[in-house]
């Protein structure tokens, strides 16, 4: 799920969720990858999240995010520009 927030020209994750048994197939790297280019066609210029599971930023950094450590939170802050990443999305849409 992804929440529009177009005054401040970004989305915000709210999460992505894959049954286990489908985990490792691509699934979620495509889901971002059409958010992604959806919110591109929205005029949208960046995504963000908070995630709390160190296990999750991996993934987040292989697809081009940024990783801001947020202090006395216990979470941290992804965040891509989507407009620098807009040639390497149009290479991966599906």
């Amino acid at each position: 799920m992804i929440e529009l927030n177009k005054r401040d020209n970004c989305g915000f994750i709210q999460g992505i969720f894959i049954e286990e048994e489908y985990r490792k197939q691509g699934i979620g790297k495509n889901l971002l990858i059409k958010a992604e280019n959806y919110l591109l066609s929205l005029g949208l210029k960046t995504i963000k999240a908070d995630v709390r599971l160190n296990i999750f930023l991996e993934f987040y950094k292989t697809l081009g995010y940024d990783i801001i450590r947020r202090k006395n939170v216990g979470s941290y802050r992804i965040i891509k520009n989507l407009e620098k990443s807009k040639d390497k999305n149009d290479e991966l849409e599906l």
